[in-house]
């Protein structure tokens, strides 16, 4: 019995919850077109922040490329001159700038990611956005009729209209939200990063050790300047 009333309590509660979404309509369609407006303006704040950054990073890339490229021309004269303690001293210097440049590619590329990701939404949400301020349009036409023809029937006022406009409004707040995607994102890609365990795991005998470290890129280089003295 118990039950029974409850569950007709919720039919009577959610009733008039539909009843005073049909009777505040407008209301609520220019509240939910301001409220999505606003939040198209914060995403595309987002997406320039990310734009920029992809730039600085890009920036940053190109140049730290460049420093390895002239140290690593160097650290070669070096050992040629067997100025073997300064050049071990420019491989490890060389080993953290290639490190440094591994990491930033590996930035770069999820940024790059998160660009075109939300170019999407944002494109979406714009397309949804433009749809529902026409639906506010048909319904304000459709009140408006109302108003002049409140002595007739409500089956031939636009009622149709109204019902549409209602089923795009629920359409579009169930759409999930854009930043908390991509601060998922973000955090899934900070948990996935191998930072050093790779290293640590080499060291103690568990694989190759990584081709950034500054004893293989010495190695590297002068395994290079042997087969060239053998040619």
């Amino acid at each position: 019995m118990f039950s029974t009333l409850m569950t007709v309590m919720r039919g009577e509660v959610r009733k008039t919850e539909r009843q005073f979404e049909r009777q505040n309509a407008i209301t609520i369609l220019e509240q939910k077109i301001e409220d999505a407006t606003s939040a198209q303006a914060q995403a595309k704040q987002r997406l320039a922040g990310l734009i920029l950054k992809e730039r600085n990073d890009t920036r940053t890339l190109t140049s730290l490329r460049g420093q390895a490229s002239e140290l690593e021309t160097r650290i070669e004269k070096a050992l040629k001159s067997d100025l073997t303690a300064l050049a071990e001293d420019a491989a490890g210097h060389l080993a953290r700038l290639e490190r440094d440049i591994d990491r930033l590619e590996k930035s770069l590329a999820r940024n790059q990611l998160a660009v075109e990701r939300l170019r999407r939404l944002i494109d979406a949400g714009q397309t949804r956005l433009l749809e529902l301020k026409q639906g506010l349009s048909t319904a304000q036409s459709v009140a408006a009729e109302r108003r002049t023809t409140a002595d007739l029937s409500g089956d031939i006022t636009g009622i149709a209209a109204l019902v549409e406009g209602e089923r795009v409004l629920t359409d579009f707040l169930d759409q999930p939200d854009v930043f908390e995607q991509m601060e998922i994102l973000e955090e899934i890609n900070a948990e996935s990063a191998p930072d050093g365990i790779l290293d640590r795991l080499a060291a103690a005998g568990c694989g190759t050790p990584s081709p950034h470290a500054s004893d293989t890129v010495l190695e590297r280089i002068r395994s290079r300047i042997q087969d060239e003295k053998e040619q």
